[in-house]
């Protein structure tokens, strides 16, 4: 388990057991200890994946799939264990593309057969490849929606779809997932020695 995010939840968690305005069993504290647990059990199982990656053992397609479905649900509750954690101590969560961009791919492939994008319509995705260490996927969405429409001199234009294709580097996810949230509960940590 990666030291660095583990030691600040623990000074996190040091710090808040110690203050008079968390009450045990308030409503705040039942959500900030769910939350300091799911931190600490997503960032365990992440360091699984990435040790278990790093023997370079091929395994079947369906077992990397299963794999991906796995890490990028852990990617997503760790997502809002940070969230709610800040949330629960009243401290500030500042929006991150990348967060952002992870939840869409998850949600890419939680909800491939009919998922609405906001401003593209109706979107369907297809896992096209992936890697036999399960550590790269390669997702193809279609915009049937997205496509142009317009008159013009000669007549009517239309393009019925629009097709994306990515290639996602799960163990770079991972990377700047950990990079950004050591930040943000470094900041959650210094605002409640500041507030001492």
């Amino acid at each position: 388990m990666d030291k660095l995010l583990t030691n600040i939840i623990d000074k996190i968690e040091k710090n808040v057991n110690t203050k008079q305005t968390i009450l045990k069993h308030s409503a705040n504290w039942c959500q900030l200890q769910s939350c300091i647990h799911f931190i600490r059990d997503t960032e365990g199982a992440l360091e699984t994946y990435l040790a278990d990656i790093s023997y370079q053992v091929p395994m079947k397609r369906e077992k990397a799939i299963l794999y991906i479905f796995g890490v990028l649900q852990a990617l997503v509750v760790q997502q809002d264990a940070v969230k709610n954690l800040c949330l629960s101590l009243g401290v500030n969560y500042p929006k991150n593309a990348h967060i952002t961009q992870t939840r869409d791919i998850r949600n890419d492939m939680g909800h491939p057969t009919d998922r609405k994008d906001m401003g593209h319509g109706k979107e369907y995705t297809c896992i096209e490849d992936v890697s036999t260490f399960a550590d790269k996927i390669v997702l193809t969405t279609d915009y049937p929606d997205c496509g142009y429409a317009g008159s013009s001199e000669i007549g009517k234009t239309h393009i019925a779809a629009i097709s994306l294709t990515k290639v996602i580097d799960i163990p770079e996810l991972i990377k700047k997932q950990k990079e950004y949230f050591i930040q943000v509960l470094e900041n959650v940590f210094e605002t409640l020695q500041k507030d001492e």
